[in-house]
């Protein structure tokens, strides 16, 4: 597909902001550390849950106290790393739900390649079936720790509300302690990664003024 120049517009206007609030959290400490399409729950809960390309199943789940995080994951390089990003500066989250639509970009595979077998050299996930699966704005400590962190759990096609929520309450039910371990630094600064595709909409999910990310 061409690059068209809305395109381009839209992932300067993307970098831009990102790079606004990422300053926004590192200097209040706030979480989640990354800008993103999602709805915060509760921050000592288990559970994360990407909703991969199913922007109306993040909404649909919405906001909920039985887990951390939801939010959906477009892209195989920078939707991965913010993931991650908010996933190690938070301890208490010990699973990763994938579920929704598989995106273009095979993100929900990426995830499961990713925990398998990590990345290589050059930051690329090692057996990502993505375009561009190279993850440059997380370091090999942050990798490493999201690869032992936390547990995926597949549920990638799934788009019953209830079934998920029912896979959410299973894994709250396990009582995992949070993860022991240092912190992870959150970058200041952001390269750019290739990453071309039209966003469906541009409203906020969440109470910022930043929240157009892959």
């Amino acid at each position: 597909m061409p690059r068209t120049n809305i395109d381009r517009a839209m992932v300067r206007m993307v970098r831009a902001l990102d790079w606004v609030r990422q300053r926004c959290f590192v200097a209040s400490n706030k979480w989640p550390v990354a800008a993103g399409r999602y709805y915060v729950g509760r921050k000592d809960r288990p559970v994360a849950v990407s909703t991969l390309g199913s922007l109306e199943l993040m909404h649909r789940i919405g906001r909920r106290e039985e887990f951390a995080i939801v939010g959906k994951t477009f892209t195989e390089n920078i939707g991965i790393e913010k993931v991650i990003q908010n996933i190690v500066s938070n301890p208490a989250i010990r699973f990763l739900v994938l579920c929704g639509q598989e995106s273009p970009h095979k993100v929900g595979q990426s995830f499961i390649a990713l925990k398998r077998a990590g990345v290589d050299s050059e930051g690329r996930i090692v057996g990502s079936q993505g375009k561009i699966p190279v993850l440059k704005n997380v370091n090999h400590e942050q990798i490493s720790r999201f690869r032992v962190q936390v547990e995926i759990v597949d549920l990638i096609g799934e788009q019953r509300v209830e079934t998920i929520m029912e896979t959410v309450a299973e894994l709250n039910g396990r009582n995992l302690a949070a993860f022991q371990g240092e912190l992870t630094a959150h970058r200041r600064d952001v390269e750019e990664v290739s990453c071309w595709h039209r966003s469906e909409e541009h409203t906020s999910e969440r109470e910022s003024p930043c929240n157009l990310v892959c």
